[in-house]
């Protein structure tokens, strides 16, 4: 627990481990043997050397614990697991599962018929559970078990194969893609099982997301992509609609394995939940390996991945894929907000307020920029007060920030300049009043335009309000060129990772430097 600047307690941010496919038994000689050891020993290297704000707290795995689905590749999971857990700190209640393919005892699958329509899908997987759907997992089930991992709940029903899970105030739910996993032609004839989400959802376990900052969120895995879904399965089909994208509308997230593929950025399912798909933890040594963190927190989450080459003599793991936080509301209900700031592309009627005489240099914007400007000095930590009661935290600028950090850090602090702005714009009065509006209403569109990822908007916006900035900047308070600065800088940020080589380099000097002049502001 950490206290914020009003002595609130507030709970540290959940940081979900998403790892799949480790695939135990997969080790046919000492070479693949001594291979898996070295990559997952130095996984697990990885995580324990994380700062505390990115160290897991719960464990998610997208099926494919083991290779065959017996006893023995289980035996092996269960020791690799407890010391991951034992290093990191984690406890057997923070580890949720969802089995995949080589989860099912292959022999006795073979025995049960495959539906070929959503109408025999349905009966079949009817709540509760059949026993040959159960029988097919039982080296799973006791694996999870005997880990002390625990269960699910499929309404009355405790069950490690589907369900749902409170776990640090979030809602996990588990649904199983390898119920009819038979060989290597299980492609478009899956099954997720559309009688457990609606029974999930009769329980008041798996209702629609409604756009509220406070709802609690919700976390699905299984094993499989959408693509190995059968296709009535993955979208609407006459009166009956698709259980992946209803999935997708009763959650926050969603997340996948089996591809063994490199890493892939989060995609948006029909702007509902976040798909996050992983590959193979381990597979074999020419493959590569990856597996995720994604911190949790009110508004948005951040991903990060990180990714084992096999071309390199020893396995590092290293972070790839950099990318932004994503925001948990809808992409349309962002839009309508800024629909709403940008309203045919107008600002405030200013032809009434005089344009003073700036005693400050002007700003550059980015397309001007020269490429001989020195590097910025790191900005040291400190505070700036504001009257006898609002306080905004500076940037904090450190050598390793990725531009990741960069744009995370600076939106997290201008969050803070804009309640203390909007705050003090209902004191002032005239003139002030208006120019007061104006930073409100240009902050919130680059805001906004960066919240639907229209950074590319968001940067000519940036640009425009530096122009606007340049004319009125003596007469603004240092409260609304702060908050200014910071936004104009966040949208450069983004539009920077957007870039390649030098401009990319170009660009991000100089958002930092817009980050120093706003901490100068006196």
């Amino acid at each position: 627990m950490s206290e914020n600047n009003n002595g609130n307690t507030e709970k540290p941010c959940p940081v979900i481990l998403h790892l799949s496919d480790l695939h135990f038994g997969h080790d046919e000689n000492t070479q693949r043997r001594d291979h898996r050891k070295i990559v997952l020993r130095e996984l697990i290297d990885v995580l324990e050397s994380l700062k505390q704000d990115w160290r897991p707290s719960i464990i998610c795995i997208s099926g494919d614990v083991a290779m065959r689905g017996d006893a023995a590749d289980y035996a092996a999971a269960n020791v690799w697991l407890k010391e991951l857990m034992e290093r990191i700190s984690i406890e057997p209640e923070n580890l949720v599962i969802a089995p995949g393919n080589h989860d099912v005892w292959r022999q006795d699958a073979m025995a049960i018929p495959r539906p070929s329509s959503a109408t025999e899908a349905d009966t079949a997987l009817k709540v509760p559970l059949a026993t040959p759907h159960k029988n097919i997992f039982s080296n799973f089930v006791k694996f999870c078990s005997d880990m002390g991992i625990p269960p699910l709940r499929l309404g009355d029903e405790e069950c490690y194969l589907a369900g749902q899970r409170t776990l640090q105030y979030m809602s996990f739910v588990v649904f199983n893609s390898a119920w009819f996993s038979r060989n290597e032609q299980d492609k478009g004839k899956l099954w997720l099982g559309r009688p457990h989400l609606l029974h999930l959802d009769a329980k008041s376990k798996l209702q629609p997301v409604h756009d509220n900052n406070n709802a609690t969120r919700t976390v699905g895995i299984f094993h499989h992509p959408k693509e190995w879904l059968h296709k009535d399965e993955q979208k609407d089909i006459g009166n009956r609609p698709g259980t992946f994208c209803s999935l997708a509308e009763r959650c926050h997230i969603l997340l996948t394995g089996h591809t063994h593929d490199r890493p892939e950025r989060a995609d948006r399912i029909s702007d509902g939940a976040w798909w996050l798909t992983a590959g193979a933890v381990y597979d074999a040594p020419e493959h590569f390996h990856n597996f995720r963190l994604i911190r949790i927190e009110k508004e948005h989450f951040e991903p990060r991945t990180f990714e084992a080459d096999p071309r390199t003599d020893t396995q590092v793991w290293k972070e790839v894929l950099e990318q932004s936080p994503l925001p948990f509301e809808r992409t349309s209900c962002l839009y309508e907000k800024y629909m709403r700031v940008t309203s045919q592309d107008t600002y405030s009627d200013m032809s009434n307020v005089r344009a003073p005489v700036s005693n400050h240099k002007p700003l550059n914007t980015v397309s001007s920029l020269q490429t001989g400007d020195e590097p910025t000095a790191p900005i040291a930590v400190e505070t700036r007060t504001l009257g006898t009661t609002d306080v905004i935290p500076t940037y904090e600028k450190r050598s390793q920030d990725s531009p990741t950090e960069l744009a995370s850090r600076i939106e997290r602090i201008e969050k803070q300049v804009r309640l203390i702005a909007d705050n003090q714009g209902t004191k002032l009065g005239g003139e002030q009043d208006l120019l007061q509006e104006e930073v409100n209403r240009r902050v919130d569109a680059i805001k906004s335009l960066c919240a639907i990822f229209e950074y590319e908007k968001a940067f000519e916006k940036a640009n425009e309000t530096l122009e606007w900035f340049h004319k009125y900047e003596s007469a603004l308070s240092s409260i609304s060129t702060q908050a200014l600065l910071f936004v104009v800088a966040e949208a450069q940020a983004e539009y920077a990772k957007m870039q390649q080589g030098e401009n990319k380099a170009i660009l991000m000097k100089e958002a930092e430097k817009l980050v120093e002049r706003a901490r100068n502001v006196s």
